[in-house]
């Protein structure tokens, strides 16, 4: 085949779950040309109702993972070559052992990306800063992943952006 696609799921698993009983809050799929090595990627949102478990009832996408992991999240985007899960604390360690990443918040961002920091850090273990302005900044891994988990300013559009803007900025300094 000329093309691979991998779905990509990053897992909100506090309690440390791994399959089903996490959720998916980031679903992306990676689309590889195997003949020129192009990548796209696409979001797919948690928010999108899906017919995820074979019974006839829809549910939002990201419950299909929580409900059987990751073969049920597979099986509900179909047609998927390969999965690989991820969680905060794996995103983190990566960014982190890149250098970080530099990019740019808006006021509402910085508002809320604080709150979003001492999360994290209290989830992973992991520790890191807050930010002291808004404009540019150096991200270290914690930092990133909070700025990938913002939603509550905006709509989950925005935020799948800001999921593949880290993402990106990382497959760049990678």
């Amino acid at each position: 085949k000329p093309y691979r696609t991998i779905a990509i799921f990053g897992l909100d698993n506090r309690e440390g779950k791994k399959e089903a009983g996490a959720l998916s809050d980031v679903i992306m799929l990676a689309s590889m040309n195997k003949r020129t090595g192009e990548i796209k990627l696409c979001s797919v949102y948690r928010d999108t109702y899906a017919e995820i478990d074979g019974n006839g009832t829809y549910h939002k996408m990201n419950e299909a993972y929580f409900l059987g992991g990751h073969e049920q999240a597979v099986k509900a985007l179909e047609r998927i070559d390969d999965y690989v899960s991820f969680t905060w604390a794996a995103v983190a360690k990566g960014i982190s052992a890149l250098g970080g990443v530099d990019l740019e918040l808006s006021d509402a961002e910085f508002y809320y990306i604080n709150a979003f920091i001492t999360e994290t850090v209290q989830s992973t273990g992991i520790p890191s800063v807050h930010l002291p302005h808004a404009g540019m900044n150096h991200l270290d891994g914690i930092q990133a992943v909070s700025y990938g988990r913002l939603r509550l300013m905006d709509t989950d559009f925005n935020r799948t952006a800001r999921q593949r803007k880290v993402l990106s900025l990382a497959m760049e300094k990678a």
